[in-house]
């Protein structure tokens, strides 16, 4: 994986936000540091995703997928 800058990071989740929300069960996208201080996307999903087809990275930008339920206002 490669390493990138905070604004890097934000501009490969930028270019890819529209097209994993499209994806059934995507809730949201964000982004967030690991342990060792690289970026990661943040993948938001409900129970009715189809975690197979979300990539593992994209851009070499590592992907987590995370259980959520709807956002409420």
């Amino acid at each position: 994986m490669a390493s990138y800058t905070e604004q890097e990071a934000q501009a490969i989740k930028d270019r890819h936000s529209l097209g994993l929300l499209k994806m059934r069960g995507v809730l949201g996208v964000g982004l967030q540091q690991d342990k060792a201080g690289n970026h990661t996307l943040v993948v938001l999903a409900d129970s009715t995703a189809e975690r197979s087809k979300l990539p593992s990275q994209i851009e070499g930008l590592s992907v987590s997928v995370e259980e959520s339920g709807p956002f409420k206002p």
